[in-house]
């Protein structure tokens, strides 16, 4: 059968329609991983995947929650997913406009997995923001 472009997009467009949001997210990271041939990193889903990104927020939460909702997490993963699963919503649901946000984030990531949870104070951050 010869289609021309125009009627293979709409065929798309209209087969998408067909298919729920929340599966379209799964179906489009699933393609993504067998492109990569690994699990593909939030930003990777983001930029090059057939799907709306933000959507991930609005059904699972965040990242991680899509993880552990379609089973990708392995027992380590899911134990730390659950413990910390309001920590990655709250993050998810911060704004990151003020570019201070991100280094905060990062500096608190870089005091290792035993200490990134613990409160940090301008004082302590301050080194690690002149460096930054």
């Amino acid at each position: 059968m010869d289609f021309d472009l125009e009627a293979i997009d709409l065929l798309t467009v209209m087969n998408k329609k067909r298919i729920p949001r929340k599966d379209q997210l799964i179906f489009a990271y699933e393609q993504l991983k067998l492109e990569l041939g690994r699990r593909p990193s939030y930003l990777e889903f983001h930029l090059k995947a057939n799907a709306e990104s933000k959507a991930v927020k609005e059904f699972f939460g965040s990242y991680p929650g899509f993880f552990h909702n379609i089973g990708e997490l392995n027992n380590l993963e899911k134990e730390a997913f659950l413990h910390y699963q309001d920590w990655f919503n709250e993050v998810e649901k911060t704004g990151m406009n003020k570019s201070y946000k991100m280094v905060v984030l990062l500096y608190m990531l870089s005091k290792g997995a035993n200490d990134w949870i613990e409160p940090i104070t301008p004082e302590v951050a301050a080194p690690f923001f002149h460096h930054y």
